[in-house]
Formats: structure tokens, sequence, C-alpha cells
């Protein structure tokens, strides 16, 4: 079987008369995003909407016109439809007479506005849209409202739109990207109710703008960008959890930058910012690429702007404020009387995630405060906590169990490091010990406490510090790295034998750059003092002989970098260990026959996963994420010993074909049931005739499958697609028809409602980010509707 699956817009041009349009252009009666299943989960609630009773259940039905379904002049057909006639394909509309034909459409593909006079544009019926543009002709459209716009690709605009002032679209949740740039009247963007992006946020030299309203937003894959904006004063996004960058650039009156939840983040530029005072983010705790950020003056008055940087690692607030600062701000960390002013304090750490976010609602889903791991499992010593001996649990997997490594345990003050794993972060730590939870009540009296480093035998590093007890690598009277075991590769350095390796690396805690390694590094790739490494360790290109590191280990290193094994002939890698690892870069490897395991059991986001003619049928392994909230892509090809993939907490991945199988041919199960809030590009799937389940639960909007073939060799005889949160319009356009029970092996797409779904909501209730955005859209339209924040 093979089929080719598209979000399925009509290819035909709109053709249709003012008087036609007239008879299909009101208002939805009703609307309701979903309540029961996926990302919009309440516990226990079963579907209340049926179809003909004026709401829309975006997960059954694409529209409901009530008794008037089925009857001339509906816009929604009597199986609650889209009639034809409502479904758009590209549209032109560079007249008010193509404006008022375009009135019926519920779903178009691209629209291109090229308006030849000054007009308020409104397409109040519009659900479901490609991209969005006035970048073509001259476009004097003067406003853009949307209020039913759910799902949408791009919205561009530039300075062929000289009279646009305003654009709203309180509905829209789901967009590929935001490209405004020269719009020179431009004054405010409106979206409420964004609750993703899958690319950039990009606004550039829009000297009028003064405002924009993304209340809702939560992830941003890429960038979030204002760069000479000269009128913008609030820069905040109350409920960002993960983004890529955050760039302000030249923006003379931005006074406010205020990120509250923001909990991810790559890297970020601050430039030019004269009257920003406090660029605050006090729960970032994941800072990925540290050597990317970039900081220029001036900032703040006479460049008194203050970084609240509350919950990243000791080293990485010092270095941003002695290295990058460098007179233009201050860094205000862990230990500063500000950080945690007002915010309700708990045993799970000083700025615990479930106090601190309005109910906990965005990481429910996750391990943020150690209660999965029980004690005795080692993850738990990562964090530089003492565990009970005993029985350890292992992981659920269908591969023979194995014993991870442990995290290094103190043998004596002059052996072994610690990074300060409670900084990284009080979310993702147990209770204080102690001696110090005693202060918990009082943050000024931990400040006091936690300048002094403790050198007792078995101490966990603390807050504020960096090290503790460690010679080679830490200054213990105050508890800092040593300068010489922070090491500044530069681009690229070279290393061709096993001792230069040890020269280089071996005495260094960070590690800024990249190295590669030639065919004369041999042996286990073992560096037990690195704590963190921003960049990437490379393998040779193209090597004549093979390239035979059988095992890499970073035993301490709570951020890997990114490990690239593709570019040689072959490669004799048969495992990668990153225990203890919070963050990691992308994973690729090719011609590596011999490599059985990735294993990264506490990172929280990774960069792509790629595997490629590697494996062997003969040592069976699965890929585990227990975690990760965030996977760039997962791309494996020709691994025969791959059986399962397995993602519980996957939220968002970063690419378009986020999940690419093919030739795997022991491939049984795919599960991501928590994927996705945020909009997929593609799934492709080729060659694994034992896959019988691919678990979407969560998914509520899909754009494509690039291929599927050859499943069924499964238990079952059929390979089966778990799509319990699928909005219908997906479904109908670009999972049904091309995914059915009669295809020979049969093809099984598992919807809202089916039994299997019901099964598993008590494991999946909530979904996703476990939202309640539930809501009716009134027949007096969206402007008059109470519409819920994210958290709210």
């Amino acid at each position: 079987m093979k089929v080719s699956l598209h979000f399925g817009f009509a290819a035909a041009a709109l053709v249709m008369s003012t008087e036609a349009a007239g008879g299909l252009s009101k208002s939805l009666d009703g609307f309701k995003l979903p309540e029961n299943l996926g990302i919009f989960g309440k516990k226990g609630d079963e579907k209340k909407s049926v179809c003909g009773d004026g709401v829309t259940d975006l997960q059954t039905e694409e529209c409901d016109d009530g008794s008037q379904n089925g009857q001339p002049g509906s816009f929604c057909l009597g199986n609650c439809t889209f009639v034809p006639e409502a479904r758009c394909g590209d549209l032109l509309i560079d007249s008010t007479t193509t404006l008022a034909d375009a009135q019926v459409c519920r779903t178009a593909g691209d629209i291109d506005f090229e308006l030849d006079e000054a007009v308020d544009v409104s397409l109040p019926n519009l659900v479901f849209a490609r991209n969005i543009k006035g970048t073509t002709n001259t476009n004097l459209m003067k406003s853009l409202t949307m209020r039913s716009l759910l799902v949408g690709e791009d919205l561009d605009f530039n300075d062929d739109s000289t009279e646009l002032v305003s654009i709203y679209l309180p509905s829209l949740r789901y967009l590929e990207g935001i490209d405004i740039n020269d719009v020179p009247n431009l004054q405010t963007v409106k979206a409420p109710s964004l609750i993703s992006v899958y690319s950039d946020i990009e606004f550039e030299d829009c000297p009028e703008m003064t405002s924009f309203d993304f209340s809702s937003l939560t992830y941003v894959e890429d960038f979030f960008e204002l760069v000479r904006m000269e009128k913008i004063v609030d820069a905040s996004l109350p409920n960002l959890v993960s983004a890529t960058k955050i760039e302000l650039t030249d923006t003379p009156l931005l006074s406010k930058a205020d990120y509250p939840n923001l909990f991810r983040l790559g890297d970020f530029d601050l430039k030019n910012a004269p009257s920003l005072e406090v660029f605050r983010a006090p729960l970032l705790t994941l800072l990925t690429r540290l050597q990317n950020v970039e900081i220029e003056a001036p900032l703040g008055s006479s460049n008194t702007t203050v970084l609240q940087l509350c919950s990243l690692p000791a080293f990485q607030a010092r270095w941003i404020n002695d290295e990058l600062c460098t007179g233009a701000c201050t860094v205000e960390s862990a230990v500063s009387k500000n950080c945690g002013k007002g915010e309700k304090k708990s045993v799970g750490g000083l700025f615990n995630l479930e106090g601190a976010l309005k109910g906990g609602a965005v990481f429910d889903s996750f391990d943020l405060t150690g209660k999965l791991l029980g004690n005795g499992v080692n993850s738990m010593e990562c964090r530089g906590w003492k565990t009970q001996r005993g029985t350890r649990r292992s992981r659920r997997t269908s591969a023979p169990t194995r014993t991870q490594p442990r995290c290094p345990k103190r043998q004596s003050v002059e052996t072994t490091s610690y990074v300060s794993f409670l900084l990284l972060n009080p979310l993702l730590s147990p209770p204080f010990p102690a001696s110090v939870s005693n202060f918990t009540s009082d943050f000024a009296s931990l400040s006091l406490i936690l300048t002094h480093c403790k050198h007792s035998f078995g101490r966990p590093v603390e807050v504020g510090e960096e090290c503790d007890g460690d010679q080679r690598i830490c200054d213990n009277s105050v508890c800092r790295l040593k300068d010489s075991s922070v090491c500044q590769l530069g681009s690229l350095v070279e290393i061709t034998s096993a001792s230069e390796l040890e020269n280089v690396l071996g005495d260094c805690a960070v590690v800024f750059g990249g190295a590669r390694l030639s065919s004369g590094v041999t042996g286990a790739i073992e560096l037990p003092l690195l704590q963190a490494w921003f960049g990437t360790l490379s393998g040779p290109v193209s090597s004549g002989s093979a390239f035979s590191v059988p095992r890499i280990s970073f035993p301490s290193a709570w951020t890997a970098p990114s490990l690239l094994f593709q570019n040689s002939d072959s490669t004799e890698i048969e495992s990668v260990d990153l225990p203890c690892t919070r963050t990691a870069g992308t994973f690729d490897i090719a011609n590596s026959p011999a490599f059985s395991r990735l294993n990264a059991p506490l990172a929280k986001t990774t960069g792509n996963i790629e595997i490629a003619d590697s494996c062997s049928e003969s040592s069976p392994f699965d890929l585990e994420f227990p975690e990760a909230f965030f996977i760039g892509a997962i791309r494996v090809t020709n691994c025969p010993g791959l059986r399962q993939i397995r993602a519980p907490f996957q939220l968002g991945s970063a690419t378009e074909t986020s999940l690419q199988l093919i030739n795997n041919t022991n491939l049984e199960l795919v599960s991501q049931p928590k994927l996705s809030v945020f909009e997929s590009e593609g799934i492709q799937i080729e060659g694994s005739p034992k896959l019988g389940l691919v678990d979407r639960s969560s998914q509520v909007v899909i754009r494509s499958f690039s291929s599927i073939t050859s499943g069924g060799e499964s238990e079952t005889g059929e390979i089966k697609f778990l799509f319990c949160s699928l909005w219908e319009f997906d479904a109908n356009e670009s999972v049904l028809p091309n995914c059915q029970e009669t295809d020979d092996p049969p093809c099984v797409v598992v919807r809202p409602g089916d039994e299997e779904c019901k099964a598993t909501k008590k494991e999946k209730e909530g979904g996703g980010f476990g939202l309640d955005l539930g809501f009716d859209l009134k027949k007096a339209g969206l402007d008059e509707v109470n519409q819920k924040g994210l958290f709210g």
C-alpha cells in the first residue's frame, strides 16, 4: 500500500457570483472547541454536541448549522461537513467584488490581497486557510478581521500594504509564521487565542506599530523578533513556555519584556533598548545555546537593565553577567533577593512550576518534581541528592532490560564534581535537604547561608553554586568553576588521537565550540568532569578506515553537544550515554551497524534524532525519551534493530517532517500520545512492515502525511493511527480519503468517539497541555465572547 495525503483545499479558483455568496455568508451559528479529549481535556467529559444541534464540535464535525443543515443556502451538509461552495481554493482579493464573493468561504488556500481601494476587510466565516498575504502588488486594505479563523500558515505583509492599520484574528489557534516587515502605518496585531507558531514571529521596520496581543501564545518554534520597532513599549508574552530565540533590537521606547512562564529558550539578543529596565524570565531553566546570546549597549537608562534569570544554572547566570553584559546590564540569579519575590514557595523548590504557572496546567504531564522516578532511581543522584538504596524500578520496554549507568556519586571531595541540579532547576529537583528547608519561607535568609560552600563528604551542590569539592575544576573558596575548566574551542578543533582528546577536553567542565574527531581517535570516549558543552562533537568525513569509538559517555553533563557522526563511510559506535542530561543537541549517526543505544532518560529537550543505515537485527533496542517535551524530529532509515519509539510527554517538534521512518523492518510501535498542540507538518512512514500502531492521541491539526507504505504485518494485520483529538476537517481533508480499512493491508484511523479513544482517556486525559479552551461562539460573533486565556 502506498498513499499520499495532503492538506486538501480545492484546487479550483473561486468563481462565485455575489448573489450566490449572499445565500451562504451568514456567520457560524455555533462553534465548540473540544472539551473531552486531547489538549482541551476536562476530566470525565463526554461528547455533548451532536450533528444538528447548531454547535460545531471540531473533533467530529466540520460545521453545524442546526436545523438548516442540508437546506438550500446553508454552508453545512446534513452530515455536518462543509458544502462544496464553502471549500474555496486560492483567492485573489483585488476589489470589493471579489471580497464579497469570498464571504462564502469556510476554507481557502492561499489568500492574496491586492485591493485597489481603501477598504476594511472582514472574512467572518473563514475557519481554515493557508497563506494570508499582502506582499505581491499594491494593497490598499485598511484593516483585516477574520473572527472565525482557527488555523493558517503564513501571515505575511510588507510595504505593498501601505494603508494597513490593524489585524485582528480573535479565534486563531495555530499558525505557521508571522512575517510583517516595512508596513508603514500598521499599529496593532491582535491574536489573543494563538497557541503556537511553527516558525517565526517577525516584526521589522513598522514605525507606527505600538502593540500586539499574543496573550495565549505558548510555543514559538523559531524566532520571536522585534527589530527597529520605534514605538513598541511592551514585548511581553505572558504564557510563552518555549522558543528558540527572542530578539529585541533597536527598540527605543521598549520598557517591558516579561516572560514569566518561559522555561526553554535557545538564546536571546538584546541590543539598543535604552528604555528597557528589566528583562524578566524567572522560570527560564533550559538555555540551550548560551554561545549565541548577544547583548549590546545601550540598555536601560545608563545601562542599568536587569536580566532576571532566577532559574538558570549558576554558571550560565554568571557567564552572561560577567562575559556578555560587560557593563550594559546586570543578572539577577537564584540567590538574588528579588528572585522569588511575591511567588509562592513550596517543598517542590523555590520556583516550583506547578505553583507558578497558574495552576500548573502546562507541565502537569511532566516529571518536574522527581515523583515518577521513585527512590533508588539513579537519576535522582544526577540532581545532587542522596537516594535510598534499594530495588531500582526499570522503565517499561519491550527490549531486554538493561542496567542504566548510575550518575557519579561523590567518593571524596577530590574526585567527583556536581553541577547545581538544584538550580537546573528547583522545578526539577526533589525537596530541599533538611539544612536548607528551614529557610524556604524566607528567601532572603537563603541568600545568606548559600554564599558559603559546604565541603563535607557527599554534600551536593546547592543554590548559587557552580561546583563544590573537586579541586581540579572548582575554586572551593567561592564554589565557582575555575577559569581553566571553561574551555573555548572556537568554531572547530581537529582532534587526531585519544591522548589529544584527553589533553584538550579531559579537564573541561564547560566547553564552548566544536571538536571533530579523526579516525585516529579510538576506544571509548568518556568525559567525567564535563558539565555542559555548548557546541558540537563530530566524527571524520569520509574516512577511509573505520571510525571506532564503541561508547560515548558524558556521565555528569546537564547540557550535551550535538553529536554528528553521519559523514563517515564506516562508523563503529555502539552506545551513547547521557544519563544526567537535561538538554541535548542533535544526534545524527550513519553507517554504524553496531549501534544499539541512545540513553538520555532525563532530557527535557533534544535536537533532531537521526539514524541511518545503522543498527542490527541481532541487537534490538528502543528509542525512549521518557521526560522530553520537545524533540526536533525523529528520522530513522534502515535500522533493523529498532523495535519501539516512545516519547510519552513530547509536545512539540521543530521540522516539517517531524516523524520520518523508512525501511525499519522490525519497528512495531510509535508512541507520541501528547503530540501535538503544535501544528505538525508531516508524517512519512515507508517500508516498516511490522509497524502496528502510531499513537498521536493529542494531535489536533495535521497538514499532511507524505506517505504510508508496507504496514500490516503486526499481530493485528493492520497499521493503525490513533488520532483521538484530530479536528474533523483535517481528518476529512488529509487522512480519511487516503487511509481506509479497505486498503491492502488495512489502514485504520481511530477517531474521537471510537472505543479505543475512550479506552485511553484515563491515561491521556488532558492530553498535550491539559488546557480547557472549550467555549461556544455565539450568534452575535466572537467579539462578544469572554475568551479564556491559555491558562485562565
